[in-house]
C-alpha cells in the first residue's frame, strides 16, 4: 500500500512538472497576441490540457487550475472563432458581401430608486411569499437568520445604497429591443442575438418572458444588482413604461420562485461562474 502511495505521488509530480514546463513555454509568447492565441487553441489536444481538465473536474469548486484552464480557453477562442467565420463564408457567402455595421446607443446609467421604509429585507420577503402564508413567510424568516451569513438583513440595506450603484441596460437587451421595436428581420428568421458573453440571469429571464419569442440564449446564472430593463425609446413615454413594466411582472414571479427555492435549499453563498464560456469539454479537449 505504501509503495502505490509513492508511485502515486511520483507520478502526480511528475505531471504537474510537465504541466509547469508547458505553461512557462506559453508566458514566453504573451507579447505576441496572435501566436498566443494560436498556441492555446493548440493547446486544447494536448496531454497539458487533459491534466487541467482533469484538475477541473476533480474540484467541487472552482480552483485555480478551473480559472487557469479557462483563460486558455477564452484564448484559444479566437482562433476558434475565425475557423467558423471562414467556414460559415464558405457555406453562405452573400452574408459577407453586402454588410454594413451599425451601433445601437445605450442609455445612460441611471440613479437607484429611494429607498424607503419597505427598503428592507424582511418586507422583500413578505412580497415574495405567496399571499396569506404567514407560516411559511415565518419560516424563510427564519431560515436566513438561522444562516451562517452575518447580518444579512444589514446587507441588503448596504448594498442597495451603495454611493456607486447606477443601474445599467446589458447590451444583448438593448440589441433585442432595437430588432423588435423597428420590426426588423431576422436572416432564415432566426430571432437569436449573439453577444460575446452568455446572458446574466436577469437578462435569461428577460427574454424568456419578451413577446418577442426571441430564441434563449446561453446563461451564465450570475446577478448583478446593477441590471435594469430597457425602455424602448420608439415607443411613447407611457406606452414605454407599460411595456417594460409587464415584462417585470412575469419576471418576478420566476425571481420568487427562485429565491424562495434557494433560502429553503440553504444554498445562499452560490459560487460565482465565470461570465465568459471557456469554450472547451469539460471531459476533453476540442
Amino acid at each position: 500500500m505504501a509503495s502505490s502511495k509513492v508511485w502515486i505521488n511520483l507520478t502526480l509530480a511528475l505531471e504537474d512538472a510537465q504541466l509547469q514546463q508547458d505553461l512557462l513555454a506559453l508566458s514566453d509568447h504573451w507579447q505576441d497576441s496572435e501566436r498566443l492565441c494560436n498556441i492555446a487553441y493548440c493547446f486544447r489536444k494536448t496531454n497539458t490540457m487533459v491534466l487541467l481538465a482533469n484538475k477541473h473536474a476533480n474540484s467541487a469548486s472552482p480552483t485555480p487550475w478551473s480559472f487557469l484552464r479557462h483563460y486558455l480557453g477564452r484564448l484559444g477562442s479566437w482562433p476558434r472563432a475565425l475557423k467558423a467565420l471562414v467556414e460559415m463564408a464558405q457555406v453562405s457567402p452573400s452574408l459577407f458581401n453586402d454588410f454594413r455595421i451599425g451601433l445601437v446607443t445605450l442609455p445612460q446609467p441611471i440613479e437607484a430608486p429611494k429607498p424607503d421604509c419597505k427598503t428592507n429585507l424582511y418586507s422583500a420577503l413578505g412580497r415574495m411569499a405567496p399571499a396569506g402564508n404567514a407560516i411559511q413567510l415565518e419560516y424563510t424568516r427564519q431560515s436566513l437568520l438561522g444562516s451562517r451569513i452575518d447580518d444579512f438583513a444589514m446587507r441588503f440595506l448596504q448594498e442597495y445604497t451603495e454611493p456607486n450603484f447606477r443601474p445599467g441596460v446589458h447590451a444583448e437587451l438593448m440589441l433585442m429591443e432595437h430588432f423588435y421595436q423597428n420590426k426588423l428581420d431576422f436572416i432564415n428568421n432566426d430571432s437569436y442575438i449573439g453577444c460575446s458573453k452568455p446572458s446574466c440571469y436577469c437578462c435569461d429571464l428577460y427574454i424568456k418572458h419578451h413577446p418577442g419569442n426571441f430564441v434563449p440564449r446561453p446563461c451564465h446564472g450570475n446577478v448583478w444588482k446593477s441590471w435594469r430593463a430597457p425602455v424602448p425609446p420608439v415607443l411613447g413615454e407611457v406606452e414605454a413604461a407599460k411595456f417594460t413594466a409587464n415584462i417585470l411582472n412575469s419576471m418576478a414571479a420566476s425571481i420568487r420562485r427562485d429565491v424562495m427555492f434557494q433560502i429553503a435549499s440553504k444554498n445562499l453563498l452560490r459560487t460565482r461562474l465565470p461570465d465568459s464560456s471557456t469554450e472547451m469539454s469539460t471531459s476533453q479537449p476540442q
